[in-house]
């Protein structure tokens, strides 16, 4: 048993997220021996315990948990904690202040203002626990500390300092809401309850707290429910509505519905647990590159509405929330029956007791409010008509609706000249570019183009089509095609003779994008730079993002629909690479590099394979006689099975 006494710090909560069973045993069994003061109220917590590398996975949990903070940078931190000396920083002023007597030209003045001086500059390290938990409670701040330090403490049989563990520092923001459709995870296990397995844990928590849940939907009921004011899109009514506060709700407020549940419930759900579990479950395939997941799905239903949980979280820029949805739906859609129960959703990789519970409301009620109260929310609404334009991301169009924008007209009355000129075309052409494309017409473009590519070259150019095309859809929302030729001398330079063979002709009318990355490195992998930057388009190919139209016409002017084509250029020794990194759904793309790197400790994209440690160019086969067994080799080369394009659809 440990001697070191914890139970003076603030009450700390646990975030169970990553924790395995056993280590949550070992924390509940320490905390209880050291006193540390541990609470399963989150509200209550003054800072919070949790296993996490990344800050802002730490935000996200938070909150998942409707705990808002705004992050706080050392520098700022120290101007906070410095500000009025508590008692601990009073005692470190007078120990400065006496030290500095021998100066008989220092006034008392001066030697505060030294002293203060000093104190600001102090490093973190400098601070106690007990000291620095203190400070920042005085200043609304708190911090996430890895449960790291309650070991090494342990360990050392004393109360270590917290900076070099602390994942990340925040001052609590109470103003700001909830976010459409979320909901707090479940509650992390009481201490003083025995430690219980994941599946008994998800049981527990839909059972518990039915009665303070009713009794919070009764509060809810009777505040104030009055709608939003909107102007309806496409009028000019002045003065402008006033803005909200993104990923506010608009004229939803309803609380979320509690879904009618019973033990016997629960029972017969812990027996549904099929005996024989798909084959990639029970072998642990967490990446689905290593699962087929084909284009719709036995649980489509599901998964839609999981994606629209997720675009409001891409809409609110909250990225772990994006991925990890992403994840959840890719594992719900590889599966390859209809799912039964919780405790099946709960064996799924990326499916946590959330996805549990939201798979249990819509099997019970065949509707998820969540999704529901999203695709009603007006300011959400707004952002992503805005987002589908063309050339317009998350961020323009949050500064559109920030502007007082509610509709396209808008943007061309009063934001026109403002716009990019690629912005420009996909205003204009918004309503022909969200028109799919037919699989014919899609093969019919792909063939004027290799035509050219080979008029300006030679018969040797090869193309695939890939994209939505090759996964098998039968519409699109525009074409992708990836040209190569055997000699790499041939592609270098050969995306500007292409677009000017077929901008000359008429085909193609705007260049959104042209790009000659790959021929200014001499048709090299891109360098080994470290990770892409943030929100960066992982593709360094020759390519060119161009408005097509069929010159072929009756009548004095061309009225034929306006496409969206992307034309890229492959070198010869890296087209396998190519055509991997443009066949599959977002996902699936995602968990390829995530695969390579922890795999094999390489970076791949669409240009090549890099040693990550030493920015080696890893050789590939050169024997494939065509680009689609060039992509063999390259999964070969990775270890991983070769799935038609068709089972690579995890969006």
């Amino acid at each position: 048993m440990s001697s070191l006494d914890l139970h003076d710090l603030p009450k700390a909560f646990l975030i169970s997220t990553k924790l395995s069973d056993d280590e949550l045993h070992w924390l509940h069994q320490i905390t209880s021996e050291t006193g540390l003061p541990l609470t399963v109220d989150v509200e209550q917590a003054e800072w919070f315990l949790a296993k996490f590398q990344s800050s802002r996975r730490a935000l996200h949990e938070l909150r998942c948990r409707n705990i808002f903070l705004d992050a706080v940078e050392q520098t700022s931190l120290l101007e906070c904690t410095s500000r009025e000396p508590s008692s601990a920083k009073q005692e470190h002023l007078s120990s400065l202040e006496t030290s500095s007597t021998t100066d008989s030209n220092l006034s008392t003045k001066a030697c505060d203002s030294a002293a203060r001086d000093e104190l600001s500059s102090l490093d973190l390290e400098t601070f106690g626990t007990r000291t620095l938990l203190s400070e920042l409670q005085s200043s609304s701040i708190t911090c996430v500390v890895h449960v790291d330090w309650l070991q090494n403490s342990i360990q050392s049989n004393k109360c270590l300092p917290l900076w070099p563990h602390v994942i990340t520092f925040g001052r609590f923001n109470d103003t700001v809401k909830s976010r459409p459709g979320r909901s707090p995870p479940a509650e992390p296990i009481d201490p003083d309850q025995p430690i219980v397995s994941t599946t008994e844990a998800g049981f527990l928590h839909a059972d518990a707290g039915i009665l303070e849940r009713a009794k919070e939907v009764l509060s809810q009921a009777s505040a104030d429910n009055e709608p939003k004011s909107f102007r309806l899109l496409g009028t000019r009514q002045q003065p402008r509505p006033p803005r909200r506060a993104l990923g506010q709700q608009g004229a939803v407020s309803r609380p979320s519905a509690l879904t009618r549940v019973s033990t016997s419930e629960f029972d017969a759900a812990a027996e549904a647990v099929p005996q024989v579990l798909p084959k990639w479950v029970e072998q642990g395939k967490i990446y689905s590159c290593e699962r087929a997941t084909p284009l719709v799905c036995a649980n489509q239903e599901f998964v839609d509405l999981l994606g629209k949980i997720r675009l409001c979280r891409e809409l609110t820029e909250d990225e772990v929330g994006v991925r990890a949805y992403s994840s959840s739906m890719a594992a719900v859609a590889a599966f390859d029956r209809p799912l039964t129960s919780i405790s099946e959703v709960l064996k799924l990789p990326g499916c946590n007791l959330k996805i549990a519970q939201l798979f249990r409301e819509w099997k019970s009620t065949g509707r998820i409010r969540a999704a529901e109260d999203i695709e009603k929310d007006e300011t959400l609404k707004v952002i992503n008509d805005f987002h589908e334009i063309w050339g317009v991301g998350v961020k323009t169009a949050r500064s559109f609706f920030d502007l007082g924008w509610r509709d396209r007209d808008d943007v061309v009355e009063f934001g026109w000249e403002t716009l990019k000129p690629n912005q420009q075309v996909g205003v204009k052409y918004f309503d022909e570019f969200q028109s799919p494309v037919s699989r014919s017409e899609i093969e019919s473009i792909a063939e004027i183009i290799v035509n050219h590519a080979r008029r300006v070259r030679d018969n040797g150019v090869q193309h695939c089509l890939v994209g939505g095309y090759r996964r098998g859809k039968e519409l699109c929302h525009d074409v992708d095609i990836i040209l190569s030729h055997p000699d790499l001398a041939q592609t270098s330079g050969l995306i500007l003779d292409v677009v000017d063979s077929l901008s000359t002709e008429g085909w193609v009318t705007h260049t959104l994008m042209l790009s000659t990355r790959s021929s200014d490195r001499d048709q090299q992998p891109h360098p080994l730079r470290g990770n892409f930057t943030r929100g960066s388009f992982s593709d360094t190919l020759d390519k060119a993002l161009v408005v097509w139209q069929d010159i072929h016409f009756s009548g004095e002017k061309n009225t034929n629909i306006h496409r969206r084509v992307d034309i890229i250029i492959s070198p010869w020794p890296f087209a396998g690479c190519a055509v991997l990194g443009w066949s599959g759904g977002t996902t699936y793309e995602r968990d390829l590099r995530r695969f390579a790197k922890t795999k094999h400790g390489w970076r791949f994209d669409s240009s090549g394979i890099r040693d990550r440690s030493t920015g080696t160019v890893i050789a590939l086969d050169p024997s494939a006689e065509t680009m689609e067994q060039s992509e063999r080799l390259v999964l070969e080369k990775l270890g991983l099975p070769y799935l038609e394009p068709s089972q690579r659809c995890a969006h």
